[in-house]
C-alpha cells in the first residue's frame, strides 16, 4: 500500500515538471517585444537616380553611389547597400555601412533586411533582426552580428499581419517562428496565412494561422492559434477570418464540398449548407445565399430576414432588400422598415449621423436630413459624402463638391474626383486639350502645392504631409 502511495507521489510529480515544462515552452514563444520607433535618426535620399544615406539633420552619412539601399531601423546604423546587379545570379552585391562609413557584419556573405509586406506606419522591415544566406540557406543575425538562427533554411520570410513572427520553409515545407528563434509552428505545412487580429489589437494570444497543405482534390485549410491548437482540422476548400468581432474568440466562414458554413472556435453555428456567406464588419452580421435568394443573419446565428429575397445590400446600418417588383428599407438597429416616398435605397453617410444618402426610384441621389425628416430637392447622378457636411457630387457628366444645402463649393468641371486615403485631400482629373491634369484639393476645394519626396531634405519634412496615391511612389503636400 506505502509502495503504491510512493508511485502515485511520483507519478504527479513527473506530471507537475512535465506541466512546467510546456507551459515554459509556450511562454518562451511570447517572450520577446518588438521595438517602438519613435525618433528616426536616419533616412535614404536619392540624387542622380543613386541612393545614399542622411541623418536626422540633412548631414550625408553615405554617399548616393547605391543602386539601393535598405534600413531596417532607422534609429540604428545599419544600412545595407546594394550595387551592381548579377543578372544571372539575380541578386545584388551587397556591402552593410555604419554611420562612420565602416564596412560591418561582414563576415556573413549576404545580409538582407526582412520586408513586412503589409502597411506598417513606421518602418517596412523587421526592426530587430536581419536574415544572411550561408551556403544556400537562410538563418537570423541580430544587428550587432550575433547568430539567433544557425543558416538551415531554404528561405525565410515575413508573415502578414504578424510582426515579429517569421514564416520559415525546409525540404519545401512551412513553419512559423518568432524572431527569438524559438518555434510557433514546426514546417509540416504547405501553405501559411495568419489573420488580422494581431495587427489590429496588438494582443498576440489572439492571432492564429490558416494552414494548409496540398491533397488529390487540390488544397485544403484548417485553423490553428498561436499556441498550436488545432481549431479546425485542414478539411476545407476555403477559409475566411471574421476579424474584430469579440476578444477571445475567432469566428470563420468555412467553405467545405463547395458549400458555406459559419464556426465561433471549434462550434458550427450555421451549417455547411449554404451558397455563400458574406461579411458585413460595420454591423456584425451575415449576408446569406442559397438557391439564388438572400438573407440577414446575426453572427450568432440567429436569423433577421429569411433567404427570400433576390437581393440585398447593406449601406451603413440600412439593409436594402429586392424582392421581385417590391423594395423595402430596414434599420439594422431595430429592424424597423422605413419609409420615404419615391426612395428605393439609402446610403449611410457613416461619418454623419444627421445625413443619409437616398436613391430615388428615377435612381436619382438626394440627401435625406434624419433630423428634420426631410429629403432636399437637390438631385444628383451620384454622392459621396465628405464631412462638415459637404459631399462629392456628379451630374451631367462632370464632378463638383456641394455642401448640404446644394451649394457649390467646387465647380462641377472634373472627370473624376476622388479621396485620398488618409489624407484631408481630394485628387482631381481634369481633361484639358486632350491632355489629363491632375490637380489636388482640400476639403474647401483650394489646390495644393506637391513636392515629390527626391528633393525634401529631413529638416524640410515637418512642414509636408505624407500622401499615398496607391501607385507606390509617396508624394508630400505642403501643409
Amino acid at each position: 500500500m506505502k509502495l503504491k502511495n510512493v508511485l502515485i507521489v511520483i507519478i504527479i510529480f513527473i506530471v507537475i515538471i512535465l506541466t512546467g515544462v510546456i507551459l515554459s515552452k509556450n511562454s518562451k514563444n511570447e517572450n520577446y517585444t518588438l521595438e517602438q520607433i519613435n525618433n528616426i535618426e536616419y533616412m535614404v535620399f536619392k540624387s542622380d537616380n543613386k541612393y545614399g544615406v542622411i541623418n536626422k539633420n540633412g548631414e550625408k552619412v553615405v554617399e548616393a553611389v547605391y543602386d539601393e539601399i535598405d534600413i531596417p531601423n532607422p534609429t540604428k546604423s545599419v544600412f545595407i547597400c546594394k550595387y551592381d546587379y548579377n543578372q544571372e545570379k539575380q541578386e545584388y552585391n551587397i556591402k552593410v555601412l555604419n554611420d562612420k562609413k565602416e564596412q560591418i557584419l561582414y563576415q556573413y556573405f549576404i545580409i538582407e533586411a526582412i520586408n513586412l509586406d503589409w502597411d506598417t506606419s513606421e518602418t517596412p522591415y523587421e526592426k530587430s533582426v536581419l536574415k544572411y544566406k550561408k551556403n544556400g540557406k537562410y538563418g537570423l543575425i541580430d544587428f550587432d552580428g550575433n547568430i539567433i538562427l544557425k543558416a538551415k533554411y531554404d528561405n525565410i520570410e515575413s508573415l502578414d499581419f504578424q510582426e515579429g513572427l517569421l514564416i520559415v520553409e525546409k525540404n519545401g515545407k512551412n513553419g512559423v517562428i518568432n524572431i527569438k528563434g524559438d518555434y510557433i509552428l514546426k514546417e509540416k505545412y504547405d501553405i501559411i496565412k495568419a489573420n488580422e487580429f494581431y495587427k489590429a489589437s496588438n494582443e498576440i494570444e489572439n492571432t492564429g494561422f490558416i494552414v494548409g497543405n496540398l491533397t488529390s482534390n487540390g488544397y485544403k485549410y484548417g485553423y490553428v492559434n498561436y499556441k498550436n491548437q488545432k481549431i479546425l482540422n485542414i478539411e476545407y476548400d476555403q477559409i475566411e477570418i471574421l476579424n474584430n468581432i469579440e476578444e477571445g474568440n475567432t469566428y470563420f466562414i468555412a467553405f467545405k464540398d463547395g458549400k458555406a458554413g459559419l464556426y465561433s472556435n471549434k462550434y458550427n453555428i450555421l451549417k455547411n449548407v449554404y451558397d455563400d456567406i458574406i461579411y458585413n464588419e460595420y454591423n456584425n452580421c451575415l449576408i446569406i445565399e442559397n438557391n439564388g435568394k438572400q438573407g440577414v443573419f446575426k453572427i450568432n446565428g440567429e436569423m433577421l430576414l429569411p433567404i427570400e429575397y433576390d437581393n440585398i445590400f447593406i449601406s451603413g446600418r440600412y439593409i436594402n432588400t429586392r424582392k421581385e417588383n417590391n423594395v423595402e428599407v430596414f434599420d439594422y438597429t431595430n429592424m424597423d422598415k422605413i419609409s420615404i416616398q419615391d426612395v428605393i435605397g439609402l446610403n449611410e453617410t457613416i461619418d454623419n449621423d444627421r445625413y443619409i444618402i437616398a436613391i430615388t426610384s428615377d435612381e436619382k441621389y438626394k440627401i435625406v436630413d434624419v433630423v428634420n425628416k426631410k429629403i432636399k430637392d437637390e438631385e444628383y447622378d451620384y454622392l459621396e459624402y465628405i464631412e462638415n457636411d459637404e459631399f462629392i457630387a456628379y451630374k451631367e457628366e462632370k464632378f463638383g463638391i456641394v455642401d448640404v444645402n446644394g451649394k457649390i463649393i467646387v465647380e462641377f468641371k472634373y472627370d473624376d474626383l476622388q479621396r485620398v486615403p488618409n489624407e484631408h485631400l481630394i485628387k482631381g482629373t481634369e481633361k484639358n486639350k486632350d491632355k489629363l491634369e491632375i490637380k489636388y484639393l482640400d476639403y474647401n476645394g483650394n489646390i495644393v502645392e506637391k513636392s515629390n519626396l527626391d528633393e525634401l531634405y529631413p529638416q524640410e519634412i515637418g512642414k509636408y504631409t505624407k500622401v499615398d496615391l496607391g501607385y507606390g511612389q509617396p508624394y508630400y503636400i505642403k501643409k
